[in-house]
C-alpha cells in the first residue's frame, strides 16, 4: 500500500513542479517583455512621463517562443500633441518580440482651455456629449453650438446654430437675416485645428465633446520596423 502511494505521489509532485516552473518562467519573461514594450512605446511617442505596458494574455510570456506576445494595453503620460502635453492610452494587437506590432487604437482627453486657445477669441468652450458649446458675446451674450468632424490630422469645428435672448437660430438662417449682417462672420465660420507632428502611422478617427474635455480617438497602423531607441 505504501509503495503504491509513492508511485501515485511522485508523478503528481513532478507535474506540480513542472507547471510551477512554467508559470514562473512565464511571469519572468512577461515582466521583462512589458518593460521593453513600455520603453519602445515611450521612445516612439517621445513621452516625457512614465509609460507602462500590460500584456492581456495571462500566458503572454510563453509567446516569446513564437515571437508573438499578443495584445498589450499601454498608458503613456506627457505625450506632446500639437504642442500640448496629454496622457495617452492605447491597445495594440500582435506585439512581436522584435519590436513590431499589429494594428491598434488609442485615445486621449484634451482640456477645453486648450481648445479655447486654439480657436482664439473671448469665449468659454464646453461639451454636451454631442456638440461643442461656445459661450461668447456678439454685443449680447450668445451660445454657439458647433459640430465636429475629423481628418487623420485635424479637427474641424463648424458652428451650426446660435442661441440668444431666448431664441435659437441656425447659422445659415441667422446670416440671411438683417441681424446677421452685423455679426462677425469670421467667428461663425468653420475653423480647423491642426494636429501636426503626430508619430507615423497614427491617425485621428473621431473627436467627441464630452463634459470633461475633448475626447480624441486614434487608429494605429501596424508597424513593420521598431523605432530606433537607445538601449
Amino acid at each position: 500500500m505504501i509503495l503504491r502511494q509513492k508511485r501515485v505521489w511522485i508523478p503528481a509532485v513532478a507535474t506540480v513542479l513542472v507547471v510551477g516552473g512554467v508559470l514562473l518562467a512565464n511571469q519572468l519573461v512577461r515582466s521583462s517583455a512589458e518593460s521593453k514594450i513600455a520603453k519602445t512605446v515611450a521612445c516612439g511617442l517621445k513621452s516625457s512621463g512614465p509609460t507602462t505596458a500590460h500584456l492581456t494574455d495571462p500566458l503572454a510570456g510563453l509567446g516569446v517562443f513564437g515571437g508573438d506576445l499578443g495584445t498589450v494595453n499601454v498608458r503613456a503620460r506627457q505625450v506632446q500633441l500639437a504642442g500640448t502635453s496629454v496622457d495617452l492610452t492605447a491597445k495594440i494587437a500582435h506585439v512581436k518580440t522584435g519590436g513590431t506590432s499589429g494594428a491598434g487604437t488609442a485615445s486621449t482627453i484634451v482640456g477645453y482651455p486648450v481648445v479655447q486657445k486654439e480657436l482664439g477669441g473671448d469665449m468659454q468652450v464646453r461639451g454636451d456629449g454631442k456638440q461643442l458649446v461656445i459661450d461668447t458675446t456678439f454685443g449680447v451674450a450668445v451660445t454657439v453650438h458647433a459640430a465636429l468632424t475629423t481628418t487623420p490630422q485635424a479637427v474641424t469645428v463648424t458652428p451650426t446654430d446660435i442661441s440668444t435672448l431666448g431664441q435659437k437660430l441656425s447659422i445659415p438662417e441667422l446670416l440671411r437675416s438683417p441681424l446677421g449682417r452685423g455679426l462677425p462672420k469670421s467667428q461663425l465660420a468653420a475653423r480647423t485645428i491642426e494636429l501636426p507632428g503626430m508619430p507615423a502611422g497614427v491617425s485621428l478617427t473621431s473627436a467627441t465633446p464630452a463634459a470633461d474635455g475633448l475626447h480624441l480617438a486614434f487608429a494605429l497602423a501596424p508597424t513593420t520596423t521598431a523605432p530606433a531607441c537607445p538601449g
